[in-house]
This record gives structure tokens, sequence and C-alpha cells, in this order.
């Protein structure tokens, strides 16, 4: 009889496909975890604010008509918005909101950094 020769390598089974599968997994995890401590960027503590909080202030404020382009003259139906302005003085921004007469809804909100009075 003819001795078969045994392979060098053992047959790959499923277990041993599951083991590598695990042990990589394992492997990028620790990988991952060790790059999240040692990241230069991420912060160590709370940041905190540099400045103390700051107050907003109310600077102006007014009621405006805007008629559209073919309404010829403003009467009293025509749309009337009320304008308010905010200086935040923490951040420096100026805070506009407007808002449309009391039979409409909504309001907008726009900010402009660095704005001065």
């Amino acid at each position: 009889m003819i001795e078969q020769e045994k392979p060098a390598t053992a047959p790959i089974t499923w277990r041993r496909v599951v083991r590598w599968i695990v042990a990589g997994s394992v492997c990028l995890f620790g990988l991952l975890v060790l790059a999240l401590i040692l990241n230069p960027r991420a912060p160590r503590r709370p940041i905190e604010p540099k400045v103390e909080r700051g107050e907003v202030r109310f600077l102006h404020g007014m009621d405006v008509t805007a008629r559209r382009a073919d309404e010829p003259r403003v009467t009293d139906n025509t749309r009337r918005v009320s304008i308010e302005v905010y200086r935040d003085d923490q951040t420096g921004n100026v805070v506009y909101i407007s808002r449309p007469d009391i039979t409409r809804k909504g309001s907008t909100v726009s900010v402009v950094r660095g704005a001065t009075d």
C-alpha cells in the first residue's frame, strides 16, 4: 500500500474561518481604541467658554410696510412686517428677527457676525 502524503496545512474548516474573523475583529477594535486614546486632537476635558456669559441687548425695532410690485399705493391691506435687532455681547453677533403681521405665521432670523452698532 502506498502511503499518501499529508498536506502541510490543515484543511480549512468553518471553525477556523470563524476564529480568524473574530481575531481580526478584536485586533481592529483594539487599534480603534488605541487610536482614540492616543489622538492628540481629542479634548481631554470639557471646553469652557473663555468669555463670561454676556447679555443680549435690544438695539432697534420698527414696523414697516412692504407692498408688492403690482400695488400702486400703500393701503390698509398692505403687508406689515415687524423688525427687531439684538446684539449678543458674548459673540459680537447682531441678530435680526423679522415677523410678519399677526394674521400670518412664521418669522425669519438672520445673524451677522462681527457687525458694529
